[in-house]
Formats: C-alpha cells, structure tokens, sequence
C-alpha cells in the first residue's frame, strides 16, 4: 500500500469484481483522485455489482466485458479476481495493451483453497514480467496475492 500511495495511481481496475466488489470500494476510500473501474463479464455480477456501488455512492465504473478484449494501456494497477476462469488469456491481453511499469495483482489461492479456485500457475504469467511480492499465506483468508510489474 505504500507503494501505491507515493505513485498516486490514476486508474486502479478490477476484473472479475463480481456482485460485491468490497476491495475497490474500500480503495475508492483511500484513493480519493483515482479513477475505478470494476470489469465484470457474467451479466447478474455486473448489474448487482454495479448497483450496490450506486446505492453506496461509490465513485466507480462498472463495465460488462470479457477483460480479454480490453485496452489496459491507462490502467497503473490492476486486480485479476480467483474466479476469473479465463487467467492465461486475460493476462496475455494485459501483457499486450499495458503500459510498462503497470503494477498487476494476480490473486491466487494455496493449500486446500483450491478445492474452490483454480491456482495460478507460473506458465499463467507473461514471461517479461517482473515479479514484485507476494501477501502471505494465512489459513483465515482464501486469497494470497501475487504482485508483477510489467515490463
């Protein structure tokens, strides 16, 4: 979070936001000039997604697309979500339209999560890109992040 606070990001996007997309609207919250955009390709998370966010007058864009067929070149951070089923292409699409430096958090899953989400697998991530962190595994949570820079 530091990092992001000293580069003052312009656009954060989230792809696979679904229904409740809790971890844009709580960075909505901390970065007050920054442009959000949740994208969301399954037509019930959109719309729910998208009205839940209205209903809390969060400041977010909502687009129905598949986020392999995306223009990512104004995006300075991006969230891949656990349940996006299309990972390998939609990071390639990223690989592609991305402008360098673009920080990008692949969530992921270990241990038994992924009786629930499919993990991400190293061949899943472009091979230029440049791999910054990771958050640490804990039993409570479901997710682990894994941060790449692109390059």
């Amino acid at each position: 979070m530091r990092e992001l606070n000293s580069s003052r990001p312009q656009c954060i996007s989230f792809i696979g936001s679904g229904p409740m997309p809790i971890t844009a609207f709580e960075m909505a919250q901390i970065f007050e000039n920054t442009s959000f955009i949740c994208i969301e390709r399954d037509d019930d998370a959109f719309l729910l997604g998208k009205q839940v966010a209205e209903i809390s007058a969060m400041r977010i864009e909502h687009v129905l697309a598949d986020a392999a067929t995306v223009d990512f070149g104004e995006h300075d951070v991006i969230f891949l979500a656990s349940m996006v089923e299309n990972k390998k292409e939609v990071l390639d699409r990223i690989a592609l339209t991305a402008k360098r430096g673009t920080l990008v958090g692949v969530r992921s899953v270990e241990a038994l999560r992924h009786t629930l989400y499919t993990p991400v697998v190293p061949s899943d991530i472009p091979a230029k890109w440049h791999f910054e962190a990771k958050t640490a595994y804990r039993p409570e949570h479901i997710n682990t992040t894994l941060f790449y820079r692109v390059s």
